[in-house]
């Protein structure tokens, strides 16, 4: 089967090019972890993928101060 996208009006397209110009290099090298790791995550088993989510949430660009770690009792 083959699955057809639609294309990204070139509006939408330009507002994308617009951000992207204006992202630092610590945020493009975050998200292009980010992308990475998530596919990683796609390929790894299951018991991995706690250890590919802490690695996801070191490159986010969450410019507030995280919540403490849940404590599970």
């Amino acid at each position: 089967k083959s699955r057809f996208l639609e294309p990204i009006p070139e509006e939408v397209d330009d507002r994308m090019a617009d951000l992207i110009d204006d992202m630092t290099e610590k945020e493009l090298f975050n998200m292009s972890m980010r992308r990475r790791l998530n596919i990683a995550k796609s390929i790894v088993r299951i018991e991995e993928q706690p250890a590919i989510d802490q690695l996801i949430r070191q490159f986010n660009d969450d410019y507030e101060d995280p919540p403490p770690p849940m404590m599970f009792t």
